[in-house]
């Protein structure tokens, strides 16, 4: 490549033939695809969409030229040849609020580049290990017409200025892009600002495109811009959870039946079926680019490495959820990575756990690597960025550029493709531990203790091979080592004082009928766990108490665990244990996931089902309780620490006049600042936003978690 590195790169693609295979099937093989078969490759997926592929020929380059829209003038706020200049102008009575709430909005005005727009509505944006204060370096959000209808900075409606906290290098979000936009996959525009907060130098920004209605006519063309988007922040997977992620414009009563239904497919079908029918349900050809660019650049705080940091959107044009990437500051930390590093993410995984499907992904980042991750033209494109952005972040009076980092960065643009070709250049099944295998049995059969890409199968919960153990994880100090064999310890049967053992019956799970626990440790009265021959046990060798020295039931008292309801007690299953349906307490215990709050003794426990708050207050009923009431700032710390969501507070039945459901007095108020507002007039109920430790009132229909309290 040659010529300015800022010019726009037209991704140029190759076929991905495993993906046409998957798509098409054997019977049609050789066939065209139609409408609905999955792209082959991101070339044919953008064809869809209007996005650019590389021309046939002269005259479609010609026709191609012909058919160039016209210029579009938010380019401008994207130059990446300049350094902008961005004025913010902010009360600074309102810089309390915007480092406590990062939600909303306030007002404030912003000149970028000599255009000045009075009115917009700025908030922090931050998550976690980026969030600071506005007296440190924050990144903000900033909305063009929030106070002021039809407003836009040249085109748009909303604009991000990030600190990057997380890369002093102030290189990766430049480059994680750029590698996107040139693999053919959705990617935002970025360029660099400085950055003065009332007048006073406020540090380098990276200026990043806003993901919404303007992003997706860009990329998927007038008309296509309704569909369902969703972005996925840390750290929950949309496979386990598709309440987790953030359904955007969701008050409008979308429904997350299309979220659920991919995620149910993911999450529950046979190898055969996902591989077959995942191409029906997502965009396979730009997933699998997205992926491979996730790989390279070691995007450790992505969705497939971290459930963390990803778009989805249920594309109205092909009927299937495109996925991109998103919050790219921590690249290029391990030019060594092994791509085929398992990470939380389930879609990830199942990708790499099918062989046809991980034999796509390496053939992908296989592509890229020979088409698109040209060093020379990256390092040429990274150097004009650098030149233009180093001195202002030199004199970034808050966060400095860090030099060494900029130079670990250009160091992996150089070192990474050839560690990669070394893991691609690997052939699992030869008997030889190759580049990043961690077995290699001579044969490509699951089952045996390595499976069929060459990954151990140790953690996987099931007995495979020579293994000695599997206790479902990779982990050590269990019982079962990270390679699955055997740790000294309670139930091999050796007796070892110096691990705590007072004996050892080899595991044989009668606990306490022997006079050895479970655990390794003799039975006594006076160790608080009924053992044979006890009547009782409650953790003392004195008498008068209930329980004599012997433990032996005294009158006059009542005993936890002798099977008889006596007062004080809210159950009594004849014994002492924890986790059954009575504590050793004799109380009822908190469901899981759930905190007994010290104040009251209640238990309070968040559910994360996304109902409306008359679902809600049904589901806690259900459950025994009623929807949280909270009487004091200690209570509602408590509830907060459990998590967010409905809570027992509304003005349903006289506007402006709240109550409890419970009719307990409301005594105590933990409204947010600025709350309740009731914004739009029809703002009845109530919230727990966990983040504030805050009330914030809300429409009753709205979907979101909410919080039970059981006493």
């Amino acid at each position: 490549m040659s010529g300015s590195s800022f010019a726009r790169v037209r991704p140029t693609v190759g076929p991905l033939l495993v993906l046409l295979v998957l798509a098409c099937g054997d019977d049609d093989a050789g066939q065209a695809p139609d409408a609905s078969t999955d792209a082959a490759s991101p070339a044919d997926a953008s064809s869809d969409t209007g996005a650019d592929a590389a021309p046939d020929s002269a005259a479609d380059a010609a026709a191609d030229a012909e058919a160039e829209p016209p210029p579009d003038p938010s380019d401008e706020v994207f130059a990446l040849d300049v350094l902008h200049r961005v004025e913010l102008t902010i009360d600074p009575l309102l810089f309390d609020q915007l480092d406590r709430d990062h939600e909303v909005r306030v007002p404030a005005t912003i000149d970028y580049d000599g255009i000045t727009l009075e009115e917009v509505g700025i908030r922090v944006k931050c998550g976690i290990g980026s969030c600071t204060t506005i007296a440190d370096k924050v990144s903000f959000s900033v909305r063009f017409d929030e106070f002021v209808p039809g407003q836009e900075l040249l085109g748009l409606e909303k604009l991000i200025l990030n600190a990057e906290i997380q890369d002093r290098s102030y290189s990766n979000e430049l480059l994680g892009q750029e590698l996107a936009r040139r693999s053919g996959i959705p990617a935002k525009r970025v360029a660099y600002a400085e950055v003065f907060l009332n007048g006073d130098p406020y540090g380098l920004f990276v200026v990043v495109e806003a993901v919404d209605k303007e992003f997706l006519r860009r990329h998927f063309g007038e008309g296509n811009d309704e569909g369902n988007l969703y972005e996925g922040e840390c750290c929950g997977d949309f496979v386990w959870d598709p309440f987790f992620p953030e359904l955007k414009r969701e008050e409008e009563g979308r429904s997350r039946d299309d979220i659920a239904s991919l995620a149910e497919f993911i999450a529950g079908t046979a190898d055969g079926e996902f591989s077959a029918g995942i191409g029906d349900r997502i965009d396979l050809a730009r997933y699998l680019t997205g992926y491979a660019i996730v790989a390279l650049t070691y995007h450790w705080d992505s969705y497939e490495y971290n459930a963390n940091n990803y778009y989805l959107y249920d594309d109205p044009g092909s009927g299937r959820f495109v996925f991109w990437l998103h919050g790219m500051d921590q690249l290029f930390s391990d030019c060594g990575w092994a791509i085929g590093n398992l990470g939380p993410g389930r879609l990830g995984q199942r990708i790499l756990e099918n062989p046809d499907l991980d034999a796509a992904f390496r053939s992908e980042i296989a592509r890229i690597l020979d088409e698109v991750w040209d060093e020379a033209e990256l390092l040429a494109f990274l150097d004009d960025a650098v030149e233009v952005y180093e001195d202002a972040a030199r004199a970034d009076p808050r966060h400095p550029l860090d030099e060494w980092r900029l130079a670990a960065v250009r160091h992996c643009l150089i070192d990474r493709p050839t560690a990669v070709r070394a893991q691609l250049a690997a052939v699992c099944g030869n008997g030889e531990i190759e580049a990043n295998e961690e077995c290699d049995d001579g044969n490509v059969r699951a089952g045996d203790g390595c499976s069929a890409l060459c990954r151990s199968e140790c953690g996987n919960g099931d007995l495979d091979g020579d293994e000695e153990c599997d206790d479902g994880n990779r982990w050590e100090g269990d019982g079962c080592s990270a390679w699955c064999t055997l740790e000294p310890g309670c139930g091999d049967g050796l007796v070892q004082p110096e691990l705590g053992e007072q004996c050892d019956d080899g595991a044989d799970g009668d606990n306490f009928s022997d006079g050895c626990r479970d655990d390794c440790t003799e039975n006594r009265c006076g160790d608080g766990l009924l053992d044979a021959g006890e009547e009782c046990d409650d953790g003392n060798e004195l008498d008068g108490d209930g329980c004599t020295a012997a433990c032996d039931d005294e009158d006059g008292f009542a005993t936890c665990g002798n099977g008889v309801l006596e007062i004080g007690e809210q159950c009594d299953d004849g014994n002492l244990l924890d986790g059954d349906a009575c504590d050793p307490g004799c109380m009822r215990p908190c469901p899981e996931g759930g905190v007994v709050a010290g104040l009251n003794g209640h238990c309070y426990v968040a559910q994360w089902l996304g109902l409306d708050w008359f679902e809600a207050r049904d589901d806690c009923e259900t459950r025994g309780g009623h929807l949280v009431t909270v009487g004091s700032r200690a209570e509602n710390d408590i509830a907060s620490s459990v998590g967010g969501g409905w809570i027992g507070l509304s003005d349903l039945d006289e506007e402006g006049s709240f109550a409890w459901i419970t009719g307990e007095p409301y005594t105590w108020d933990g409204f947010a600042p600025g709350e309740p507002n009731d914004w739009g007039a029809g703002e009845d109920c109530v919230e727990l936003v966990a983040d504030w430790s805050a009330w914030n009132d809300l429409d009753c229909a709205a979907r979101i978690g909410h919080l039970c309290e059981i006493e």
